[in-house]
Formats: C-alpha cells, structure tokens, sequence
C-alpha cells in the first residue's frame, strides 16, 4: 500500500470516528473552487474517503458551470457511491457531454445497484432511444447502444 493510500485510510477512520470533521469543508471547496486542478485534488481526496456527504457535493460540481470542460473525473468520481437515484443525470451526461466525460457516465451507470423508479427508467430508455433516432454515426453510438442494453438487462433482473 503506497503512503498515498495509507494517509487516505486513517483519515477515513478519523472522519467515520466524528475524530476529523474535514468533509464538509473538501465538499464546499469541491463545489465553489475556480481552479480545476485544486477541484480535482479535492475530488480525489473525497473519492477516497467514500463519505456519504459527497456525492451531493460532487454532483453540484458537476453542474458548476465552472466544472463544463473538466466534468469527466468529477464524474469518474460518482462510480465511489451507488447513484441509482440519479440515473437521468447521468444519462444526460452520457449524451450530451464530451466524450471522456460520457464514458465516464457509462461506467458510474453501470456501478449503479437500483432499482430505478419506473418513471426515470422508462425516461433514460427514451432519452437514448431518441438520441440514437437523431444522432446516426456519431461517435457515442455504440456507447449509447451498450448502455440501453444493459439498462433492459439490469431491469429484466429486477
């Protein structure tokens, strides 16, 4: 285990222990920092504490305008957390993003353990649908597909 990984495992037993109460603060300059680079650091930080508080904070990072063209390891970072509730969010990245950060959808989508509500289900199936209908050899083509057949396989099992 490199130094790295065993400074990121004690401070996630200090903040499990109440001991340190640093995550609300790496939340909020996850979510208010101008800089990408300082954003990132944070986001790796918090990806490796995995605390529950986060993955609001990475979300609305995500959002950020600030955040447009250096979403994709925000996003990479949701895979930490079940998003399950979030699933049309991630569907829209996946898309209407750039590539890097779409693929990165894909993979926190295919992380996600459900059930999905039947509503939001059904609107990721046709928000791809459509997608696919209007965006004929576009480069996330076979991404898209991919993901609608793991979407009807997820729900099959459910």
């Amino acid at each position: 285990m490199s130094i790295e990984e065993v400074a990121f495992r004690n401070l996630k037993m200090l903040i499990d222990k109440n001991q340190v109460s640093l995550v609300k603060e790496l939340n909020q300059i996850l979510q208010t920092t101008k800089s990408h680079e300082v954003r990132d650091s944070v986001a790796k930080i918090l990806y490796c504490i995995k605390h529950k508080t986060s993955l609001r904070a990475f979300i609305n990072a995500i959002k950020n305008p600030l955040s447009k063209n250096h979403r994709g390891y925000l996003v990479l970072c949701c895979e930490a957390f079940d998003c399950s509730n979030h699933l049309l969010f991630f569907i829209d990245l996946t898309i209407s993003d750039n590539y890097y950060t779409a693929s990165n959808a894909l993979l926190v989508i295919k992380e996600m353990k459900g059930p999905f509500k039947a509503a939001h289900y059904k609107k990721a199936i046709d928000k791809l649908s459509f997608f696919l209908d209007r965006n004929k050899d576009d480069e996330r083509e076979v991404m898209i597909r991919d993901l609608m057949d793991f979407l009807v396989k997820v729900q099959i099992k459910l």
